[in-house]
């Protein structure tokens, strides 16, 4: 199984059941600073300057963070990449 496969196994379940803070990085390999600075991001720092919405591509519940169903063209669009 290679990189590719193995985060979108990672992100499928993640957006399922949820993970843990601890659980993403014993799966993903990532330092704990690395992942907790990435989820807040993920969670506010993308707003649609057009409509004020704040598109969140993370939640957490009860510890557990999950992917949410966000429009990736748009949010690479707000963040200046998309196209690159």
């Amino acid at each position: 199984m290679d990189d590719f496969e193995e985060w979108l196994e990672l992100i499928l379940e993640a957006r399922e059941i949820g993970l843990t803070v601890k659980e993403i990085e014993e799966r993903s390999g990532a330092n704990l600073r690395t992942i907790k600075r990435a989820l807040k991001k993920m969670r506010s720092k993308v707003i649609d300057r057009t409509t004020g919405e704040i598109i969140e591509m993370v939640s957490e519940e009860e510890g557990k963070w999950h992917a949410n169903l966000v429009d990736l063209d748009l949010v690479a669009e707000i963040m200046g990449t998309y196209g690159a």
